[in-house]
């Protein structure tokens, strides 16, 4: 995909200039894996590094819901706890447990941990 076809589906309120090569590229992987306009929108920003970016893709790409994906398509997590954050989605957890250490001052472990406790609560 090149850059006029990522303009005409993201709109000329993006500036591709303010975009690296690898944030493109998972911008283009977004529209090749059959991402909606509004989707990409969330992450096509330049706050987001690629790894950040990819997370949300990924989330988004899994099935996530817009609502979980906000959850943490945030540019204050670092890719790691957005990782860990979609990963919990997967696992099973509710929107309500996994907010309760979806915060940035929480990291990747910490995160880890509390999500590994409310399994234990759950089974």
């Amino acid at each position: 995909m090149d850059k006029k076809m990522i303009l005409e589906n993201l709109g000329k309120e993006v500036n591709l200039n303010d975009f690296n090569e690898k944030q493109i590229r998972v911008i283009c992987s977004g529209f090749e894996r059959g991402l909606t306009m509004e989707q990409v929108s969330v992450y096509a920003k330049p706050e987001f590094d690629y790894r950040q970016m990819n997370q949300i893709r990924l989330g988004f790409n899994i099935g996530l819901t817009m609502e979980q994906v906000l959850l943490y398509a945030k540019p204050e997590f670092d890719w790691n706890q957005m990782e860990h954050i979609r990963l919990s989605f997967i696992y099973g957890l509710t929107m309500d447990q996994v907010s309760v250490y979806a915060k940035p001052e929480f990291s990747y472990d910490q995160m880890r941990e509390v999500r590994l406790t409310l399994e234990k609560e759950v089974c």
